[in-house]
């Protein structure tokens, strides 16, 4: 059930079964007006006459004015992504291999995994 607030007309989606069978008050959450919403009547619709969702054709079905995300969209970001993570991960290489001296000395174990990084990628 969609409830307008006679102030400021802004709607709400609210339960039926909230506001009782005699209404309730009923607080606005933008203009915090105060006022008694009763529930609309109930459907006359005879339930055994109404065709099941599943038969009906797509076509007609109405569809919400929601944007599309495009693929090629989704595609960019996706591409960003994997680019910001290359950069952090070649950022992290050079601030290793250029921070060195100071890694050394604050961890001198790892002279063993530099002096193996020269002797088998960086011969000349």
């Amino acid at each position: 059930m969609i409830l307008g607030c006679p102030e400021c007309n802004t709607r709400f989606v609210v339960d039926a079964k909230a506001l009782r069978l005699k209404g309730r008050y009923v607080k606005c959450g933008k203009c915090e007006h105060l006022w008694f919403a009763i529930p609309s009547a109930p459907s006359l619709i005879d339930p055994v006459s109404v065709t099941p969702l599943d038969y009906l054709e797509r076509s007609s079905i109405k569809t919400p004015n929601l944007p599309v995300i495009s693929e090629t969209k989704v595609k960019e970001n996706l591409a960003i992504s994997w680019l910001v993570v290359f950069s952090l991960v070649l950022l992290i290489i050079v601030l290793i291999w250029f921070g060195r001296d100071s890694i050394l000395y604050i961890w001198p174990e790892t002279e063993v995994v530099y002096n193996w990084i020269n002797n088998n990628f960086l011969k000349e």
